[in-house]
C-alpha cells in the first residue's frame, strides 16, 4: 500500500492567478519514503497517484484541493479508482 501526503505550500485554490502548488510525499505501508516533491501543482499530484498506484492521498482540508464540490468532484474524477482521498484532520 502506498500514501500520498499533501500540504499547499503556495497559492490559493480560489484564485485563478495564483492557483495552489503542493509539498508531495508518497510513503510505503512501513513509512519509507518512496518519493517528495517540494512544489507540484494539481496536475502532477494526479499523475504521481497514477505513476505510483497510491492507495491513499490524505490531506489537511478536501477544500484545498478546489472551492467547490463540483470541483472537488471532477479532481476526484481524474485519481485511479482505487485511490481514497482521507481528511487526515478529522476522526
Amino acid at each position: 500500500m502506498l500514501a500520498l501526503g499533501l500540504d499547499i505550500v503556495k497559492g490559493n485554490p480560489l484564485s485563478r492567478t495564483s492557483p495552489p502548488v503542493y509539498a508531495v510525499v508518497i510513503v510505503d505501508d512501513k513509512g519509507k519514503i518512496i518519493t517528495e516533491t517540494a512544489e507540484a501543482p494539481l496536475n502532477t499530484v494526479i499523475r504521481l497517484c497514477w505513476d505510483y498506484s497510491v492507495n491513499r492521498l490524505g490531506i489537511d482540508n478536501i477544500y484545498e484541493l478546489a472551492p467547490t464540490s463540483r470541483d472537488i468532484a471532477r479532481i476526484l474524477a481524474l485519481l485511479p479508482s482505487h485511490t481514497e482521498v482521507y481528511q487526515v484532520t478529522i476522526d
